[in-house]
């Protein structure tokens, strides 16, 4: 949930499947560029398509978006971003 670059997703597309990723999920968390990311897991549905980012950060003022990147991705069913083209189209 708190990782970086797609981490550890993957495609589930049955409960069975679901069952499994969760039994086999890092639970004491995972330590990604010296930050441990934590053991939070999150589920999200699949959309089709490019994906995108939006960059950016909360000030006093309120969201500030920075940039829009189109994400390149690994195949399936891990999603592993190789990749990504700022500012995206």
């Amino acid at each position: 949930m708190d990782g970086c670059g797609s981490q550890l997703v993957t495609r589930v597309n049955s409960l069975a499947e679901l069952q499994f990723a969760v039994e086999h999920a890092p639970h004491q968390g995972v330590v990604d560029m010296g930050r441990k990311i934590g053991n939070i897991l999150l589920l999200e549905q699949d959309l089709k398509g490019p994906e995108y980012s939006i960059e950016g950060y909360i000030d006093g003022r309120g969201p500030r978006v920075v940039a829009v990147t189109e994400k390149l991705l690994s195949a399936e069913p891990y999603f592993v971003e190789m990749a990504h083209t700022v500012e995206a189209r």
